[in-house]
């Protein structure tokens, strides 16, 4: 028992059955097999995680592309943004604001696009209006993680 704080001190018994104050802050051998396998659980579940997000990917790439070929293509469509965060796609499109602001227009493509969210509920599709491409401010888009892909 230390006099001074009135509290007393337990040495750890290892392996050879004898105590040490040097031991108590070290790691046993089973403390390190235990570290080894919680890292290579860790491991796994990385690469399992890379294996989804680029199948999130691809599959999020492949629907953009018919939703841009059937909907946007020649129609306006200034550019197209993208961004994954952990296990959904947002879709950011940039439309010329005179069709972003014509419902007669905007009905169907908000339509297809609500249609392809519904089916996939790992991508989120939204819409800015621009009056010229350059008008998009891209740097913004970035800061949010956004990558141009159109």
């Amino acid at each position: 028992m230390n006099i001074a704080t009135n509290k007393t001190t337990t040495h750890h018994s290892y392996q050879t059955g004898m105590t040490s104050p040097l031991m108590d802050n070290c790691y046993t051998a089973n403390d390190l097999i235990d570290a080894y396998k919680k890292g290579e659980q860790s491991h796994a579940m990385i690469a399992d995680g890379m294996i989804y997000m680029g199948d999130l990917m691809k599959r999020s790439c492949e629907i953009i592309k018919t939703f841009y070929d059937a909907n946007l293509r020649g129609k306006g469509c200034a550019s197209i943004f993208m961004r994954i965060i952990l296990d959904h796609t947002d879709f950011v499109i940039a439309i010329d604001k005179d069709l972003y602001f014509n419902e007669d227009y905007c009905r169907s493509l908000y339509k297809s696009a609500y249609d392809i969210t519904r089916a996939e509920p790992q991508i989120m599709i939204s819409f800015i209006p621009v009056e010229k491409a350059c008008d998009i401010n891209e740097e913004s888009l970035a800061a949010d993680t956004y990558i141009k892909i159109l």
